[in-house]
């Protein structure tokens, strides 16, 4: 796979300022575009870069960077506002976090994990941090056993309010 590659490549680029540090950093989502206008120079270019979605659990900010894919480095940023939708790899890692709990891994066994979905913060909670909700539904999905939302920042289970 060609995206997770260059998400190496762009992370690990000693010159990336918001790889210095210990930020912990995800790729959300890698899209190829073609462009006509070099960022930097304004002059033309046509070639095929690649938009990265980004979210630092440090900083609590989603970003969108255009990289070079040659070279792995960034030609522009910019922060997004809202919550980006959860990626394939962040909604396995919030299921990871539901199943290591005994109680919750019992009825998401006797049912199905369904979902997974960036949510605002619960309240109480740490308004940074990035939250994926899950359902478990019962097994003909007619009937929802729980909700369970995962602070992927803090990699746990945030407790219910009922």
């Amino acid at each position: 796979m060609r995206g997770i590659g260059l998400s190496a490549a762009f992370l690990t680029q000693a010159d990336n300022r918001i790889a210095n540090g210990n930020q912990r950093l995800r790729v959300l989502r890698v899209q190829p575009i073609a462009i006509t206008k070099d960022p930097i120079t304004g002059g033309l270019a046509p070639q095929t870069t690649v938009l990265l979605l980004v979210f630092n659990y440090t900083t609590g900010k989603a970003l969108r960077y255009q990289v070079n894919p040659q070279t792995g480095k960034a030609l522009s940023s910019e922060v997004l506002s809202g919550q980006p939708a959860a990626s394939e790899e962040e909604i396995l890692a919030a299921a990871e976090v539901l199943y290591r709990q005994p109680d919750l891994a019992r009825v998401a066994q006797q049912g199905i994990l369904e979902d997974g979905f960036a949510v605002t913060p619960p309240p109480g909670q740490p308004t940074t941090d990035r939250y994926i909700q899950l359902r478990i539904l019962n097994n003909n999905r007619t009937q929802l056993l729980r909700t369970v939302t995962v602070n992927l920042t803090q990699i746990a289970i945030v407790p219910t309010t009922d």
